[in-house]
C-alpha cells in the first residue's frame, strides 16, 4: 500500500472487483486499513452522492456527507473527515448511493507520546478579556510547522463553521491534529484553514499559526475562496440535527465578544463582503456560498447567538464604530453571466475589461480555462470546469468588481 508524507496518511483504492453498484448499496464491506488510523475521509467522482454511506467502528455508526472545503479538483470531491478517539485498523463500510470507485484517505494524527494526546481544558478568563486557549505548540507537537508568508486581514465578519465530523470523539486535540493534516497534507494548504477551533467541552484551540501577526487577524482559508476581511471559527462536530453543547456556545460567545469589542464591530451589524452585500458581522459559512455548514440547527441559532453577544458587548461597555460605506469591491451590475449547454458567457456592460480572473473555492486561479473572445466578453468551457462555486474578479475603469459563478 503506497504511503504519502511519511507517517501522516496512506491512500487505498478499492480494487476493480470491489467496485460498488446499486445492488451493493446496503452491503457492509470489511475494510482493513493496514495502517494505524485516527481519521478517515473518502474521495469520489464529483457526480456521486454520499447519501446512505457510513462506517461502523465497534458500536458506533458515523455518516459520510459531502466535505465543506470545496471541490478536490480533477472532477473529484471529498467527504467530511471522520475521527476516532482510539486509533483503528479496520471498520465496516456501507457505500450507500456511491456507485463508482472510492478512494480512502487514512490519517494518523497520534503523538509519539500517547499519554500526552489529550490536553485538559484551559480555564477561560471571565469577563471581557481574551479567553484562555490551547497554543499551536501544544496541539501541533510532533507535526511539521507551517512555513509560508502570512497575510494580515482587517476583520469585519466572523464566519462560523462546524467541522462536519464526529459528535462522539472526545479526543479534541486529536481532532485538531487530524484537521491540520487533512488541510495541509491532503488538501495541500499552507496551514489549517480556521483561526480558531472550539471543542464541545468549551476548550478553544488557536488555529492558523499567525507567525508575527495576530491570531485573530491572520488571513485564513475557510470562506469560499474569499477570506479577506473574515475570521473563521470552527466548532467541532456535526450540527445538522443537533445543537452544539452549551459549553461550546458559551466559549463561542466569549470569543466573539472579545474580538468584536477589540475591533469595535457591531454584533448585530452588516458589513458588505464580495460574496454577500448584506453579510452579517456574525455569519455562517452558508451565507457566502452553497454549503450545509455550519449545519441546519446551528445556523438557525445564530440569531440568538448574536443577541447574546450583544448583551455581553454592552455589559463590557464596548461601542461599535460606524461602518464605512465606500467599498470599492462590488457584486457587479457591470457583469452579465449567461449559461448555455457548453459555454458560460460573461459579458462586461461598462467599458473594456482591464483585468479578468477566475478563482475556485480554494482561492486557486483557474483563468486558464477561459477563452476571451472580445474585450467585452469571456467564454468559459463548461467541460473544463468542475461543478462548484467560483469567484469572478474583473477590473473595469480602475474599479474592482466581483461576482459568484455557480456550476452544478
Amino acid at each position: 500500500m503506497p504511503e504519502l508524507s511519511g507517517q501522516h496518511f496512506t491512500i487505498q483504492d478499492f480494487s476493480q472487483h470491489q467496485r460498488l453498484s446499486k445492488s451493493t448499496a446496503d452491503t457492509l464491506f470489511l475494510v482493513e486499513t493496514g495502517y494505524t488510523t485516527t481519521g478517515i475521509l473518502l474521495k469520489v467522482d464529483e457526480s456521486e452522492d454520499f447519501t446512505g454511506s457510513f462506517l461502523v467502528v465497534k458500536n458506533d455508526t458515523l455518516n459520510f456527507t459531502e466535505g465543506e472545503e470545496g471541490p478536490a479538483g480533477d472532477h473529484k470531491k471529498f467527504s467530511n473527515l471522520l475521527t476516532f478517539s482510539v486509533p483503528i485498523q479496520s471498520f465496516l463500510f456501507c457505500p450507500g448511493q456511491i456507485k463508482g470507485d472510492i478512494q480512502f484517505y487514512y490519517i494518523n494524527a497520534q503523538k509519539t507520546d500517547e499519554g500526552a494526546t489529550v490536553k485538559p481544558s484551559k480555564k477561560k478568563d471571565a469577563g471581557c478579556s481574551e479567553p484562555g486557549m490551547i497554543e499551536q505548540s501544544e496541539w501541533r507537537e510532533g507535526l511539521s510547522d507551517p512555513s509560508y508568508e502570512r497575510v494580515y486581514t482587517d476583520v469585519h465578519n466572523i464566519i462560523v463553521h462546524h467541522s462536519a465530523g464526529s459528535n462522539i470523539d472526545t479526543n479534541y486535540t486529536g481532532i485538531v491534529r487530524n484537521i491540520y493534516i487533512y488541510h495541509t497534507e491532503i488538501r495541500g494548504w499552507s496551514d489549517i484553514g480556521y483561526n480558531y477551533l472550539l471543542a464541545p467541552d468549551g476548550t478553544i484551540f488557536k488555529g492558523r499559526d499567525p507567525g508575527n501577526l495576530e491570531q485573530d487577524n491572520v488571513k485564513g482559508a475557510h470562506f469560499c475562496a474569499a477570506n479577506s476581511g473574515t475570521m473563521g471559527i470552527c466548532v467541532m462536530g456535526t450540527y445538522i440535527e443537533v445543537s452544539p453543547s452549551q459549553a461550546a456556545l458559551a466559549s463561542l460567545i466569549s470569543l466573539m465578544n472579545w474580538k468584536l469589542g477589540k475591533d469595535s464591530l457591531d454584533p448585530l451589524g452588516i458589513y458588505t463582503h464580495v460574496l454577500n452585500s448584506a453579510l452579517p458581522v456574525i455569519a455562517g459559512h452558508r451565507d457566502g456560498c452553497a454549503t450545509e455548514c455550519p449545519g441546519e440547527v446551528f445556523y438557525h441559532l445564530l440569531d440568538s447567538i448574536r443577541q447574546e453577544v450583544q448583551k455581553a458587548f454592552n455589559a463590557c461597555g464596548y461601542e461599535a464604530r460606524p461602518v464605512e460605506t465606500a467599498i470599492r469591491s462590488y457584486v457587479s451590475p457591470a457583469l452579465t453571466i449567461s449559461y448555455a449547454s457548453q459555454y458560460i458567457s460573461i459579458q462586461f456592460n461598462e467599458g473594456q475589461v482591464e483585468q479578468f480572473k477566475l478563482y475556485d473555492m480554494l482561492g486557486h486561479e483557474v483563468s486558464r480555462f477561459c477563452q476571451q473572445v472580445t474585450q467585452s466578453e469571456v467564454l468559459l468551457s463548461r467541460g473544463a470546469l468542475a461543478s462548484g462555486i467560483y469567484l469572478v474578479s474583473i477590473i473595469l475603469n480602475d474599479t474592482l468588481y466581483t461576482d459568484k459563478l455557480m456550476l452544478f
